[in-house]
C-alpha cells in the first residue's frame, strides 16, 4: 500500500497523525498516531502509547514520497518526562 493511500485513509477517518524523520534505518518519515498514555512511576511522569507506520522506498526519493510503500506497523511505547 502506498503512503498516499494510507494518509488519505487516515484523513478520511479524521485520525490525527504526526510525522517524524529518521526513527528507522530507512531515513523515511514515519507516521505516528497517539493512542493513549500509561501512568508513570517514580522515574518517569508517563508513557506515551502510539502506533508507528513505517514506509520504505528508493533511497534517492523524498523522505515523504507519496509513492513510498507501507513496510511495517509497530506499537511503540515512549517515555514522557523522566528524572
Amino acid at each position: 500500500m502506498r503512503r498516499r493511500v494510507v494518509e488519505d485513509k487516515l484523513r478520511a477517518e479524521s485520525i490525527r497523525y504526526t510525522q517524524s524523520c529518521c526513527r528507522t534505518t530507512t531515513y523515511k518519515y514515519t507516521d505516528q498516531i497517539d493512542i493513549g498514555r500509561e501512568p508513570g512511576n517514580w522515574v518517569c511522569a508517563y508513557w506515551l502509547e502510539e502506533v508507528e507506520i513505517e514506509f520504505d522506498g528508493p533511497s534517492d526519493s523524498s523522505p515523504k514520497d507519496p509513492d513510498d510503500t507501507l513496510k511495517n506497523i509497530h506499537l511503540q511505547q515512549r517515555s514522557g518526562p523522566c528524572l
